[in-house]
């Protein structure tokens, strides 16, 4: 009957159940559910940013009042009432008040503004920000010193808030009446076209016959879905028709093969039957009979196997088989047959090695391939068989001295029913089905391997199947298998180590967020104001509320090489020699290869950038300030840089990125000469009234913006850096790279220039400190740090990104530049209340400020006591990212990363302070410095020199190290100098 549609097979004219009414009311029921819910969530969205935002200014606003309350005198109530209320009315337009209460919640005070008569909600011990009658408020402690006002209350209108969500929702309601109308018509239309092709490929099928294979669908050329529906579709008309031909061929050549031996056995039996005939003459036509039945078994038997390899064999039935023991066997067995012949068969070399697979179908390949390789090897000839492993392959060979084939015939020798003419001729009386080779083909690619034939006439032919190996059992497997339980051993092992290694990747999976590190220069633990400082940092302060502050971090050395060096190898500087403060033409310090800090976490998928003050040298040899730089940066971790070579007082004077110097000037080539002035024009030395800025000491060569500096450097003039926009220039590259790599994660390490001499701040902080230009510096980097946070929250990378801020060592005041850091420090204490600065191995050198913000895994407004160490920073952010340190690496670099995350409040046990060498060892108490000279930066005066055997300070007692114990305690001073000189020739990584 013709393939069709009958009337009853015919699909309902009703237009409700067809398939395109139904994807169009499905297309339309999602897009409508998806606008509404979008819409929705939108705007919600907007309502919670508004109040949100409005929150944030209130809490703002009542952090600000309570420091104002809490910073006036009991005399001066009246003075804080009339600021409040000139702030209350600057605030008018949004109906903001502040109201005093006790703390029972009673008011004290209001401002002019305030609601009188509106009733007081009971939020007296609530802290959280509270919705009141149209009104937003927040509720905070305080401590006057007037009163017993305890709370102060800020609340703000929610009136503006109400009428622009009320413009919102009559845009929600526009658009979602526009989704409702246009929603079905478009779905609808899409339903059509999708349905078009659906109804070709009815009607396309409708028309196949047997006889009748080329018909196919259209293809309209748009490369979407339906035309990829319609393009498999015709594949697949294609390989069916293929296979309908093949399996005709094949049906052909099957009967062929079947009428030859039935032939045989028809004719014999006629014979017998039609003429009397012998005892001897039946039994010679029944051993005929016999010998073509068997070949018409051996036929089906070969067309049974086919069919069964043809078809993919269930797991169940794959084992562990061993080769070398499938090769002795099948040589044992074939030798009778061989030896007849007179053919030599031998197993040549012979692996051990084991494949996963069916283990009578692998056999039925060795067999197949023996047997004609025997068959096909004259008297005299030689077969060989050889089981090579080549992980993760292993391949068997049938090497046989045999007739051979032609080009022509092993290009088909696969194809059932082929039999090579040439190997026939060559090899008379021998015959077989053409079977055997389409087996043996099929059989090994169903268990993933492949099989070649390679051959010479009169030289032989070597067969070679590939396969891969089997992995190697486990202890359990073994145990199972010696039970027979392989197979439940086998599903029960897996499971529990698919369940194990889910829980424990999920248990040990490393947080992997961004991390910024923001390295400021010559910046002193007391000259941040949440340390004590007297000049704000208002951004500094907000990044310690926000996260952990210690009170006990130090930089690896007091001055800024070995610091930076230290850092990013996590080895100590001394360790290297020329690790000392480079000039602006150093070469490169860090081995090219070295594993750092930035390479580590290149490892795992991090992209790294560093911007700002480099100063560990670059290239190698005479630098060409004029071409490519290499190594640079980038030959030590750093996917990007945009740095200073050495430092703000040192030439050469210009920014270099991808290791070439920023609007170089080809016609105006760079100079650049630390042995020999260079240099013709006039030099700080000689003409002061070119400088904006004097000199004090060692700052006296080439002038550079005003500015003379420590070397010589002609040429470049385009490409000189102005000191004034160096800290915009900077936070710009920084902003720049989070924007570029926001999606992470990222690693950028941010080196100020600031507070570094020459201090030349932006006209937006000159004079703005009170302190001179080193406090409007302080300021500077402030604004810097800011920068680089807002552009963590524009890119909502607040909660996923690890902050670190801290210095390359303690603070210094004359550094060679007349800026009155002296006579215009007033109260301002850059050390804090420790000894000496930058230079010096005292705790002023290297005790620095260090801040750490992750909100998803450091605590807020939290302080921690533990001894840490910039060293450590390389170990404990690769542990933090997952990053393995080879062997030999970060030789000093502990994983600290509990202290650093505030989970450990104790930190190292020992710390190796750098001066000259291995200078000064810390403990949690003790800081003992060894013979050698040391500097107070900070102080004019020389400080008291050590003692011939060093100097021993007990900091619980004596912070400032004012008094020397190591008379009092020598065995406590033997045991930390013989540790620090053992440190010295010895990694301190454990």
């Amino acid at each position: 009957m013709p393939m069709s549609l009958t009337k009853r097979e015919q699909p309902s004219a009703s237009i409700w159940r067809t398939l395109r009414f139904r994807l169009a009311a499905w297309n339309a029921g999602a897009v409508i559910l998806t606008a509404l819910v979008t819409l929705v969530g939108l705007r919600q969205g907007v309502s919670w940013a508004l109040i949100h935002e409005l929150d944030q200014v209130l809490l703002d606003d009542a952090r600000d009042v309570r420091a104002m309350i809490e910073a006036t005198p009991a005399d001066q109530e009246k003075q804080l009432q009339l600021n409040l209320n000139r702030m209350a009315s600057s605030h008018e337009h949004r109906g903001w008040y502040v109201k005093l209460l006790n703390g029972e919640g009673e008011e004290r005070w209001a401002t002019e503004h305030a609601r009188p008569k509106l009733p007081r909600p009971n939020i007296t011990k609530d802290r959280t920000p509270t919705t009141f009658e149209g009104y937003r408020i927040v509720q905070s402690e305080v401590d006057a010193k007037f009163h017993d006002v305890k709370l102060i209350r800020v609340g703000a209108t929610l009136s503006q808030i109400n009428e622009d969500m009320a413009r919102i929702d009559r845009w929600v309601l526009l658009a979602a009446g526009a989704v409702l109308l246009t929603a079905p018509l478009c779905g609808y239309w899409l339903a059509s076209r999708a349905a078009e092709t659906i109804g070709q490929i009815i009607t396309t099928a409708s028309r196949l016959r047997p006889s009748h294979l080329d018909e196919r669908l259209s293809i309209r050329g748009t490369g979407d879905e339906l035309d990829l529906l319609a393009e498999t579709i015709n594949s697949l008309l294609d390989r069916i028709a293929a296979y309908i031909n093949v399996k005709r061929d094949f049906l052909a050549n099957a009967a062929h093969e079947l009428r030859t031996p039935l032939a045989a056995i028809r004719s014999s039996v006629e014979v017998a039957l039609n003429a009397e005939r012998s005892s001897a003459e039946y039994e010679d036509l029944m051993v005929d009979v016999i010998e073509e039945c068997g070949a018409l078994e051996t036929l089906v038997n070969q067309l049974l196997l086919l069919s069964e390899t043809e078809a993919e064999l269930p797991a169940a039935k794959f084992e562990r088989v061993d080769l070398n023991d499938l090769v002795m066997k099948g040589v044992d067995m074939f030798s009778g047959v061989a030896e007849a012949r007179g053919v030599k068969l031998r197993a040549g070399r012979v692996d051990d090695a084991a494949v996963t697979g069916h283990r009578v179908h692998l056999r039925q390949v060795l067999n197949n391939l023996l047997d004609n390789a025997v068959k096909y090897t004259p008297s005299g000839g030689e077969v060989t068989v050889e089981v090579i492993v080549d992980e993760p392959f292993v391949r068997l060979k049938v090497i046989d001295t045999g007739a051979g084939m032609t080009a022509e015939e092993q290009q088909h020798i696969f194809q059932r029913f082929f039999r090579a003419e040439s190997a026939r001729t060559r090899s008379p009386g021998v015959g077989g089905t053409g079977l055997g080779l389409s087996i043996c083909q099929s059989v090994v690619h169903n268990h993933g391997g492949e099989i070649h034939c390679k051959s010479f006439i009169d030289r032989g032919t070597t067969f070679t199947v590939t396969l891969p190996l089997a992995e190697e059992p486990s202890g359990l497997d073994k145990l199972f298998e010696a039970n027979g339980l392989t197979r439940l051993a086998s599903w029960l092992v897996a499971l529990a180590t698919l369940v194990a290694g889910a829980a424990v990747a999920r248990a040990q999976e490393p947080a992997r967020p961004n991390v910024v590190l923001i390295y400021a220069d010559d910046l002193g633990y007391g000259d941040v104001s949440c340390n004590g400082g007297a000049i704000p940092t208002p951004n500094i302060d907000k990044l310690a509320r926000q996260g952990l502050r210690f009170t006990d971090a130090h930089a690896s050395a007091p001055t800024c090489t070995p610091s930076r060096f230290a850092l990013l190898t996590g080895q100590y500087a001394f360790r290297q020699p020329g690790t000392g403060i480079l000039p602006g033409d150093a070469n490169l310090i860090i081995k090219p290869g070295t594993p750092t800090l930035p390479s580590l976490l290149q490892q795992v998928g991090y992209k790294t950038g560093v911007v700002g003050k480099w100063h560990l040298g670059l290239g190698e040899g005479k630098v060409n300030w004029n071409e490519p730089i290499k190594p640079n940066p980038a030959d030590v971790g750093f996917d990007e840089h945009f740095i200073i070579a050495a430092t703000g007082d040192r030439v050469p004077c210009v920014y270099v990125t991808d290791g070439r110097v920023v609007d170089l000037d080809p016609a105006d080539p760079i100079e650049v000469s630390y042995a020999e002035r260079i240099d013709k024009s006039p030099s700080g030395a000689e003409r002061l009234d070119l400088l904006k800025q004097r000199w004090s000491h060692g700052h006296d060569q080439s002038i550079v913006n005003g500015i003379s500096r420590i070397g010589w450097m002609t040429g470049g003039q385009q490409a000189r850096w102005i000191d004034e926009e160096m800290a915009d220039v900077l936070a710009a590259q920084g902003v720049k790279f989070i924007d570029e790599h926001r999606g992470g994660p990222f690693f950028l390490f941010f080196a100020t220039q600031d507070i570094h001499v020459p201090r030349v701040p932006h006209s937006r902080f000159a004079g703005k400190s009170g302190h001179g230009l080193r406090g409007d510096a302080i300021m500077q980097l402030d604004w810097t740090v800011g920068q680089v946070l807002d552009a963590l929250k524009k890119n909502g990378l607040e909660q996923k990104t690890l902050v670190i801020f801290t210095s390359d060592n303690g603070p210094v005041l004359d550094d060679g530049y007349h800026d009155q850091a002296n006579e215009l420090l007033g109260k301002h204490d850059p050390n804090g209340p420790f000894r000496a600065g930058k230079y010096s191995a005292f705790e002023g050198g290297t005790r620095v400020p260090l801040i750490v913000r992750w909100p998803e895994k450091v605590a807020p407004d939290e302080e921690s006591g533990a001894l840490f160490g910039q060293v450590d920073l390389a170990a404990s952010l690769a542990a933090l990212a997952g990053a393995e340190i080879p062997a030999g690496a970060c030789q000093d670099s502990r994983d600290e990363l509990d202290a650093l995350l505030g989970k450990d409040e104790t930190g190292r046990p020992h710390l190796v302070h750098e001066g000259h060498g291995p200078q000064a060892l810390r403990t949690a108490h003790w800081k003992f410095v060894a013979l050698g000279p040391t500097r107070d930066s900070l102080n004019p005066v020389p400080p008291t020199p050590i003692d011939k055997n060093g100097a021993l300070y007990n900091l619980q007692s004596d912070r400032d190290e004012s008094t020397n114990l190591i008379d009092d305690y020598p065995e406590q001073a033997a045991a930390m100098s013989k540790k620090l000189r053992a440190i010295a020739t010895t990694p301190d990584r454990e």
